[in-house]
């Protein structure tokens, strides 16, 4: 699972890349039964009833499977969410309590976390590139570094409670920022992806079948497209940074406007 969590973005295709794909797949699939409809139907005849016990019950699988999958993106999704509140919240705590520090290194510390408020911004709003995301990983973590050393500073030259509590904050911005990268991948093991995707072939190619013994052409395109279409967005909401579904960072956008224009 950590092999396949790195390399997650390499290989699996997002959005419309994903929807075509998979809908493609999901059509030769439903051909494939209509197929063997045709050459079985003078053979077998009165194998239609047995066929459609065997849709059902994989059409509820499936359906149960989908549902969870997608439960477990959306809590990953509300995760995230949740993640980047707090990292406003704490930016904007910090950035409240540099007034306890002395004159120089409240300065400081202002201009450092503005520029790491910007990096922040910037990573929730980066397009799909691995390496744009790995550099503003990077720039966040040595802006965060010397915020933490600045605090430092200030709290040991002036050694009184008061600017402890300055170091309490960023302690919490610290923390934030883990809990972030921490979530920052998909929740879907990799199992499950496959399980998904076998139930989804077998279920269109029993759909092909049973549409061409019984003349319902127009689940041929329906099934495959409703299938390919959650499948698609479950992708989506699982997978941060990529895709057509973000997180917004509304939250960090309301304080940078807050400090822009107290």
């Amino acid at each position: 699972m950590a092999n396949f969590t790195q390399h997650l973005a390499g290989f699996i295709p997002y959005s419309w890349d994903l929807l075509c794909l998979s809908l493609l797949g999901f059509v030769c699939a439903t051909l494939c039964g209509v197929a063997v409809a045709k050459r079985l139907q003078n053979s077998e005849a009165n194998s239609g009833d047995d066929v459609r016990v065997v849709l059902g019950a994989t059409l509820t699988l499936l359906g149960l499977v989908i549902g969870f999958a997608f439960s477990m993106a959306i809590n990953g999704y509300n995760t995230r969410q949740a993640n980047e509140a707090t990292e406003a919240t704490a930016i904007a705590s910090v950035f409240a309590r540099t007034d306890l520090l002395a004159s120089e290194d409240a300065n400081i510390l202002r201009q450092t976390l503005s520029q790491y408020l910007d990096q922040r911004l910037l990573f929730y709003t980066a397009s799909n590139n691995n390496e744009q995301l790995a550099a503003l990983e990077r720039a966040s973590t040595l802006l965060k570094h010397d915020a933490w050393n600045t605090t430092v500073h200030g709290t040991l030259s002036q050694q009184n409670p008061i600017s402890a509590f300055v170091l309490a904050g960023m302690a919490d911005l610290l923390n934030s920022y883990e809990r972030t990268s921490a979530g920052w991948h998909s929740q879907i093991p990799t199992a499950a992806w496959s399980l998904m995707a076998m139930l989804s072939v077998f279920c269109n190619i029993l759909i092909g079948y049973s549409a061409s013994t019984r003349g319902h052409r127009g689940l041929l395109l329906v099934f495959p497209l409703v299938i390919a279409i959650s499948l698609a967005i479950i992708n989506d909401i699982d997978i941060p940074g990529h895709g057509v579904i973000h997180i917004s960072p509304d939250n960090l956008m309301r304080v940078a406007n807050s400090l822009t224009h107290p």
